[in-house]
């Protein structure tokens, strides 16, 4: 393998070089941003199959929310007339299906002998004073429109765009939300408004990822151009490094892209890992092939032969068990998770086989022999360390069981939580808008309950309708949940119109739903129930049941909160419906909501999931190439208490595991084991050679420790450009992960020796 290096190591380089040119036709497909709901879960996840099949019930649930105040108030010619202007043209907006505002919204009037559904304003009265009175009083006195589509004192409306059901509408969302912005800053020019809705932050997330995407980039490579150029002082190495990491990081993207994948918010990580963790591998290259060089001036290529054999078993292992920490994501029961695994991995593999080349190619070609510049600082802080350990070691114990306390606390305390809004900077346009419709006119997101009869009956049952208006005063009445539209809204509507009464409201009757019908319109007959033909607007049943009635649609309007408060929420209402359905309907969140909410499931299971795999499969590793239960068994211990003191740096910060950090475990504890390998690698070499445990130390901090350090500096320079993110939970991802790297640094020099000692090696093992 090295003799081919050497003596075919053009023939390898064009082979590198056409292979990576033919991934890069997969690149323009993956910086494209898609941060949609559907992205997160797996094609068979069966959360996902049941969202599927609400879209095919009921459509797509997915809404953009347009706030509009007016001081003077909203039933106002110029007002009106420009919503109408807005109604229509976005009406005739590729992706939306329908829109619902007082002008659009249709509601009962009395037509003598029955009932005729009609808008509240027609487009010639828009003018007209006293019409505008009278729909002002109308709307106010109806729960078809009050606090729905207008507010108490008729100063500010709500618009429900309803985006349609179609194939590819995740990846056509962004031009639908700047087509509804656009059309909205158009009509409604001078007004006070203010947009908001889950497809709405989706956009704003795609915006600041492919912003972050340019950032990392961009500075990565600027960073660690300097870096290099500070370690080594020779433009060939530090263009070969570049060359490894180019490599690495267009496999990387060009493999995510030719398979049809997107960036999101969690593989926008993607590029900066592969760049940051290539490079750690590659350094330790020019350090052994310089050493063999010093001290074989006149024999390059056996100096390079020599080199090659001591360095390459280390980095194959130091690049296999990151591989192992990140290909334990590849169980995650998220597919956002198992992708920045995979194709992290496939990166980091190809940025080794690069190393392989690009610094062979180096070596060869210099022509004269090169010394890589001292750095007494790192000298200086080696040595501080092995006094302190021979010193000092009472203390350096106790503070290593600190810090081990720290980390089980940290295990134990931290918990999963989402909140989509929040990945977004807090004066991100988004944001502030959500702040402004929140403040003026209160909760706005839509949560969706399904109803399904069960034993015979069906929607339009007297015992179901009942029991449906029971179940929303009682939901209602909750702190967090308001504005139940149902059936039933619209049947105690046309009730309400058809034959006013002071009376008390009675229970539903075979005979009154019967009338009812008559009086609106049979389903069956009367109405249009396939979306995109024409007079399916008119149909009012539509957005409360199936055609078959098989199921009934509530939709309730809540707080936009984090999934964890949901699930409480949707726990409440499941109760709920558990009293008041019984064994007459089946009830369960629907839409979106349930989806969201799985996700904390996800995220837990993600993160223990990944942790033990990873664990295991670094154990493994360790032990077949060690040959060593003893230095397999204390890398693990080593390697362990950077993440707990990540884990514990979270719980003091307040901080969650969410969609990004719930890879987190895992991915730290690849990358901490690589130092943990070199050191064990000369540790080993020490004592094979007799030598104590003062002089192995010593030998190991003269071998490992200025490249381990060196490769803890090129982490620690190169993670925290992740906090120049504007999405919080890649932020939070670029500070943890830099605090694993000092704490597995330190692991490294201090406790990694101590277990050493206090578990030394039998006289056999170590010759």
């Amino acid at each position: 393998m090295i003799e081919g290096l050497i003596t075919r190591r053009r023939s390898l380089l064009l082979i590198l070089a056409l292979i990576t040119l033919g991934l890069s036709l997969g690149l323009p497909k993956a910086v494209v941003p898609d941060n949609s709901l559907r992205i997160w879960f797996l094609d068979e996840d069966p959360e996902l199959a049941a969202y599927d099949a609400f879209h095919e019930r009921f459509g797509n649930d997915e809404v953009i929310l347009l706030n509009i105040r007016a001081e003077e108030g909203v039933f106002q010619p110029d007002v009106l007339k420009r919503l109408h202007t807005l109604t229509r043209s976005l009406e005739d907006q590729d992706g939306v299906e329908r829109v619902h505002s007082i002008l659009s919204m249709k509601d009962a009037f009395d037509a003598g002998d029955g009932l005729e559904f009609k808008q509240l304003i027609e487009a010639p009265a828009l003018g007209d004073m006293a019409a505008l009175e009278l729909a002002k009083k109308r709307a106010l006195d109806n729960p078809l429109f009050l606090g729905r589509l207008v507010n108490e004192d008729a100063t500010q409306l709500m618009v429900w765009i309803q985006m349609a059901s179609m194939a590819d509408f995740d990846q056509r969302r962004d031009t639908f939300v700047e087509e509804v912005t656009q059309a909205v800053k158009r009509q409604l020019g001078p007004h006070d408004t203010a947009i908001g809705g889950v497809g709405v932050i989706y956009t704003g997330l795609n915006l600041v990822t492919q912003r972050d995407f340019g950032v990392f980039i961009t500075l990565t490579y600027m960073l660690m151009f300097a870096l290099l150029w500070w370690i080594f002082r020779s433009m060939r190495l530090v263009l070969a490094t570049l060359g490894v990491i180019s490599v690495g990081t267009v496999a990387c993207l060009g493999v995510y892209g030719l398979l049809g994948k997107q960036m999101n918010m969690v593989t926008v990580l993607l590029p900066t890992l592969v760049i940051v963790l290539g490079i750690a591998d590659a350094v330790h290259f020019p350090a052994a092939l310089s050493r063999e060089l010093r001290a074989s001036p006149d024999d390059r290529f056996g100096a390079i032969r020599r080199g090659l054999a001591r360095i390459l078993g280390p980095c194959i292992m130091t690049t296999l068990t990151t591989m192992a920490g990140f290909m334990a994501l590849a169980g995650a029961p998220m597919a956002v998770v198992r992708e920045l695994g995979i194709f992290s991995a496939i990166g980091i593999f190809a940025a080794l086989i690069a190393s392989m080349v690009f610094m062979t190619l180096a070596f060869a070609g210099l022509k004269e022999g090169i010394s890589l510049p001292e750095h007494p600082y790192i000298d200086a802080f080696l040595n501080r360390c092995a006094r302190w350990l021979r010193r000092r070691k009472a203390l350096v114990v106790f503070l290593t069981l600190v810090c081990a306390g720290a980390g089980v606390y940290g295990m134990s305390k931290v918990e999963a939580d989402t909140f989509t809004l929040g990945y977004l900077p807090d004066a991100h346009p988004v944001v502030l808008n959500h702040e402004v419709i929140e403040a003026r006119w209160g909760d706005y997101m839509p949560v969706e309950y399904v109803v399904e009869p069960q034993g015979g009956l069906n929607a339009h049952s007297p015992e179901i309708l009942n029991a449906i208006e029971a179940f929303i005063a009682d939901a209602e009445a909750e702190p967090y949940l308001g504005g139940g539209l149902a059936l039933t809204t619209l049947y105690r509507r046309a009730q309400e119109v058809f034959a006013p009464s002071d009376a008390p409201v009675q229970p539903f009757t075979k005979a009154l739903v019967s009338q009812l019908q008559i009086l609106i319109g049979d389903p069956d007959k009367d109405f249009i129930w396939e979306r995109g033909k024409e007079g399916y607007a008119d149909n009012v049943y539509a957005q409360t049941l199936t055609k078959d009635a098989d199921a009934a649609r509530i939709t309730f309007v809540g707080k936009m909160v984090s999934a964890n408060t949901l699930a409480s929420q949707l726990s409440t209402l499941d109760a709920l419906a558990e009293k008041h359905f019984g064994t007459k309907a089946k009830g369960y969140a629907g839409g979106y909501t349930p989806l969201y909410v799985k996700i904390v499931d996800y995220i837990i299971a993600s993160q223990v999931r990944a942790f033990f795999i990873a664990l295991g499969l670094i154990f493994l590793l360790m032990l077949l190439w060690m040959r060593s239960l003893r230095f397999a068994c204390i890398s693990l211990v080593a390697n362990v208490l950077p993440v707990g003191m990540m884990l514990f740096a979270m719980v003091v910060l307040d901080l969650t595991l969410d969609v990004a950090s719930a890879t987190i475990a895992a991915i730290v504890l690849g990358v901490s084991i690589d130092d943990t390998i070199h050191f064990l690698y000369h540790w080993r070499e020490a004592e094979a050679e007799g030598m104590s445990w003062d002089e192995a130390l010593e030998h190991t901090y003269a071998h490992a420790g200025v490249a381990a350090l060196i490769t803890t500096a090129l982490l620690v320079v190169g993670f925290p450009v992740l906090m120049l993110a504007e999405v919080k939970t890649v932020f939070y991802f670029g500070l943890l992960t830099t605090i694993a790297a000092i704490a597995a640094l330190l692991a490294d020099l201090f406790l990694l020796p101590l277990l050493l000692k206090a578990w030394p090696a039998r006289s056999k093992e170590a010759s």
